[in-house]
């Protein structure tokens, strides 16, 4: 059975975690059934997930937000579990088949079973798209008392360091969850266009705690597309211009070869001057906004609830698992059946 789950191009813990997550919650799993794909952590039920042929197995997935077009063929999906209320009501499935997310499970694993040494520090975590723009994303954080923690570290390191934390204030959803996974308050934020309601309310009403993130002032977001904009511009600039140089520096026209060199040149330095001017208005603004989202109650689900979430997954595991490695067994397959 193979495993899907996204790959961010500069990586990103929440989703990049699935690597060894679910080799260590069923190690059995890539022994079942082939003719199966399995959906993990993250948002995953989109419409291509619906438009395809292959059979699905939904291991706490949740969907992006949008119904889809194309029919759910339950002959194609089995359905461990969905994410959260608002996945299953989206796709049609019944209630008891929304849980909440698999990072719930993390304690289980026996790296993460030690008790949390709590310290001082005030977590802020970026959405993973938001930590690339051109900010001193340490400098910004100690400026208001907090702590930086990029999203796009290792997945594992990411995780100690949210568990034993004292607070965490998050763009990324998955810094929330796992903070909350671990009794650590948390507060939401929105900074970025990438901030997604639907699934932070989704994941939200599964833990019934109130999803209402401190957003970001539109003169703010309006700075934070600019700067993508132009980002994106210096990019394909850049990559026209090597390969523009190249075809020049091959003919035998050196005052061209010249003239495109110094256009290059102070083309190159006015976006850089604009996106330099622009970080530094949206650093100072942020700056306010996060004094400002710090003065919010930190979020935490109840410890209750959270012990009964992990008893349903690992309930839902157990019937998953008895009925795929039986699967296997009747097949001639190794599926081993390992406690958790």
């Amino acid at each position: 059975m193979q495993l899907l789950y996204f790959q961010a191009e500069e990586g990103n813990f929440g989703d990049d975690m699935n690597e060894w997550f679910w080799h260590q919650i069923i190690p059995e799993f890539p022994g079942w059934d082939e003719t199966y794909t399995m959906l993990g952590i993250g948002t995953l039920l989109d419409e291509n997930c619906f438009r395809g042929k292959r059979k699905l197995l939904i291991m706490g997935s949740g969907s992006t937000g949008y119904r889809p077009t194309t029919p759910l063929d339950r002959s194609r999906f089995d359905i461990g579990w969905v994410r959260g209320p608002l996945t299953a009501s989206l796709l049609g499935l019944q209630e008891q088949d929304a849980l909440t997310d698999p990072a719930y499970l993390l304690s289980e694993l026996e790296e993460f079973k030690g008790a949390t040494r709590k310290q001082t520090s005030r977590l802020l975590i970026p959405h993973h798209s938001t930590s690339k723009l051109n900010i001193d994303w340490a400098a910004l954080s100690e400026r208001i008392g907090l702590t930086y923690l990029s999203p796009c570290d290792d997945s594992k390191y990411v995780i100690e360091r949210i568990r034993h934390a004292e607070l965490v204030v998050s763009e990324s959803m998955h810094g929330a969850i796992v903070a909350d996974a671990f009794g650590v308050p948390w507060i939401p934020i929105a900074i970025g266009q990438q901030f997604n309601h639907f699934k932070w309310r989704d994941w939200g009403s599964s833990m019934n705690v109130r999803i209402d993130p401190f957003i970001a002032l539109d003169e703010l977001k309006q700075i934070y597309l600019f700067l993508l904009k132009q980002r994106r511009m210096l990019s394909r600039f850049l990559t026209t211009t090597k390969t523009s140089r190249s075809r020049v520096s091959g003919s035998n026209h050196s005052d061209e070869n010249l003239t495109l060199r110094r256009v290059q040149k102070e083309d190159v330095a006015k976006l850089k001057r604009r996106i330099e001017m622009h970080s530094y208005l949206f650093e100072r603004m942020l700056v306010r906004d996060l004094k400002n989202a710090l003065r919010a109650e930190p979020r935490l689900s109840s410890e209750g609830i959270r012990g009964q979430r992990q008893e349903q997954m690992l309930s839902r595991l157990s019937n998953i698992r008895n009925r795929f490695s039986l699967d296997a067994k009747t097949r001639g397959l190794p599926g081993r059946k390992t406690e958790i």
